[in-house]
């Protein structure tokens, strides 16, 4: 999410969609960067990523280790 530098009336549109549809069919979206700037964002004007599960990471790492400890037989890896 770093290269996004706002979000208008139709970029929130296309996240609550897409989040609800992949949610649909089993998939968590996941997001990386501005995780604080988007939290407060999305509280101001009550969207709430918790309800549609979405997570979002401070940093792509954090993304990816995330992910991984999440995964079933992860701590094979």
């Amino acid at each position: 999410m770093l290269p996004i530098t706002m979000i208008d009336a139709t970029g929130l549109e296309t996240v609550q969609e897409l989040a609800d549809e992949l949610g649909n069919r089993g998939i968590v979206l996941v997001a990386a960067g501005r995780r604080t700037e988007w939290r407060l964002w999305a509280k101001a004007r009550g969207f709430e990523t918790e309800a549609r599960n979405i997570r979002i990471y401070s940093t792509l790492d954090s993304a990816i280790s995330g992910y991984q400890y999440s995964e079933p037989g992860s701590a094979d890896r």
